[in-house]
């Protein structure tokens, strides 16, 4: 394996460990402003070694789909409301 590919799983890899602990996939802002985001993972770094944000999405999306499908917001069961029993009127 080349260097550049190692360096390019090994920020793949940090980055969806750290989508799955959020629950979710921030913005490419939100990232950049994030204080615990993995340590030395800039966007900058992001951007060099997997080709941009985007690109970061799908390749975490095709290599850790585990992780992938943690760091997606599970949806939400919204309770069914109970059922109207019908009165029946007496004359």
């Amino acid at each position: 394996m080349s260097r550049a590919l190692g360096k390019r799983n090994y920020i793949v890899q940090k980055v969806a460990t750290y989508f799955a602990q959020l629950g979710f996939v921030p913005t490419e802002q939100t990232y950049a402003k994030a204080a615990d985001r993995p340590f030395g993972i800039k966007i900058k770094e992001i951007n060099k070694w997997a080709g941009g944000w985007n690109n970061l999405l799908s390749l975490i999306e095709k290599d850790y789909p585990d992780l992938w499908k943690q760091a997606q917001p599970q949806p939400q069961i919204k309770a069914k409301p109970a059922a109207k029993v019908a009165s029946k009127k007496e004359k």
